[in-house]
């Protein structure tokens, strides 16, 4: 991505401190990434758009919720991470 470790918690630290914005660390990363992909191509970019949002709604389900993760949620899961991690590796 062409972004150092510093640089990347640089953004982080601006955007928390703007108050207006109020996103986590994991909402700035994922948007520097989707900015990073859209800019180099298109077709990456819907895959990472369509899929990333989806995992991060179960991600947030299993650390938040006081519920049980069962086989399905944790098999979508996976078949998310499946379908992004080629083209992330790209980057």
């Amino acid at each position: 991505m062409n972004k150092t470790d510093g640089e990347l918690k640089q953004i982080i630290d601006k955007t928390k401190n703007n108050k207006a914005q109020n996103k986590g660390s994991h909402d700035i990363l994922i948007n520097q990434i989707l900015k990073h992909v859209k800019e180099n191509n298109n077709s990456d970019f819907r895959v990472i758009n369509s899929n990333i949002f989806q995992l991060k709604k179960l991600r947030y389900k299993a650390d938040y919720d006081d519920i049980s993760i069962g086989f399905s949620d944790s098999s979508n899961s996976l078949q998310l991470a499946d379908k992004m991690i080629p083209v992330l590796k790209k980057y």
